[in-house]
């Protein structure tokens, strides 16, 4: 087990600082072990951090849910035919 802190989590997410403290407090990043008492050390432990980029992996893989998604939307609006636009005059080709 190795502890990370926090700037060799930064460099392994690619995020900034505030970034993931917000993904922190909305319980999307798991939250870091506080150790001490007038310095503080806010770490992480190395299994918890690639558990959660592998979680995020995984489900960005999980074509499932996209497909399903894409069933739901609604039709595409045919095209408009017969019409031409040219510098702001409308021109009809019939």
């Amino acid at each position: 087990m190795k502890l990370l802190k926090i700037k060799d989590v930064l460099e392994m997410l690619g995020v900034g600082r505030s970034t993931l403290y917000r993904w922190i407090k909305s319980g999307t990043f798991p939250a870091p072990k506080v150790v001490g008492g007038s310095s503080t050390m806010v770490f992480w432990t190395n299994e918890e951090v690639d558990e959660w980029i592998t979680s995020r992996c995984s489900d960005a893989l999980d074509t499932s849910n996209i497909l399903s998604k894409l069933d739901n939307l609604p039709p595409k609006a045919p095209k408009r035919q017969g019409v031409k636009r040219k510098a702001g005059i409308q021109m009809s080709l019939f």
